[in-house]
């Protein structure tokens, strides 16, 4: 369900679920005018390692090329708390997806990470 209204002012729309133990949230870059950018997976993944940089996580990272939505996954799990970012492009325009978890132990987790990875899988802009 969408939360974003119950957060504050500018926060990027958030989804959870009701009986749900974490948040996931899109960030959206879009092109809009100039130069024609061209992204590369290469360009992600200095998006991932400097947000785990920044948030002082270890990540694993992984790239995904398989359609013409590339992408650039990075999980880090440190203290029970489970991190998962994914920046996504078509080339022009960029999404950031993260989903956040504080109780990396529980079933609810699960299945909150199973309907992330749905969402994710069937990104397309």
């Amino acid at each position: 369900m969408d939360i974003t209204d119950e957060l504050a002012g500018g926060s990027p729309p958030t989804l959870a679920r009701a009986k749900g133990v974490g948040v996931v949230q899109f960030s959206i870059a879009r092109y809009s005018g100039g130069n024609t950018p061209t992204i590369s997976i290469d360009n992600l993944q200095s998006l991932a390692e400097e947000f785990c940089k920044n948030n002082d996580l270890m990540c694993d990272i992984t790239k995904y090329s398989e359609s013409k939505i590339i992408s650039v996954e990075a999980i880090s799990l440190m203290d029970n708390e489970f991190v998962l970012v994914r920046h996504f492009t078509n080339g022009n325009d960029i999404v950031m997806t993260t989903h956040i978890c504080q109780d990396s132990k529980s079933i609810e987790m699960i299945e909150d990470l199973n309907g992330v990875k749905q969402i994710m899988k069937t990104m397309n802009f």
